[in-house]
């Protein structure tokens, strides 16, 4: 199987295939080894997350999509073409048109939604 075309570069220590992250831009927050701990490992030193290996079942599959949305610096991609994962995570996919903008408005969704969270919690309400 060939290797998907990936926008930005990969970690070169990460397991080739369709989900990545990209090299030099994790900041070691620690967020996908705790979704996905069975794809996700540290680099020697541990200064970066690297992709162990690419989901290989339905279950790896939904921890791979779950990292993306847990990763707190936007750094991992899909350079897949699947119509389905594409879907699903539109702002990290490498193949969709105009990932950027929607990785921006995805970013401030989740930021106010993490405001809203808190004030519920501040206030007593949750």
């Amino acid at each position: 199987m060939a290797e998907p075309k990936r926008k930005y570069a990969a970690h070169p220590e990460s397991a080739p295939g369709d989900f990545y992250v990209i090299n030099d831009e994790c900041i070691i927050c620690g967020a996908p080894h705790e979704v996905a701990p069975d794809l996700i490992a540290w680099t020697e030193g541990a200064s970066s997350c690297i992709w162990k290996k690419q989901p290989a079942t339905p279950e790896e599959l939904e921890q791979a999509i779950s990292v993306i949305g847990a990763a707190c610096c936007d750094s991992h991609r899909y350079a897949g073409s699947d119509p389905e994962i594409m879907s699903r995570i539109p702002a990290y996919s490498d193949q969709v048109e105009n990932h950027e903008e929607i990785a921006i408005q995805e970013h401030w969704k989740r930021f106010f939604e993490d405001i809203r969270r808190r004030r519920s919690i501040w206030s007593g309400e949750e």
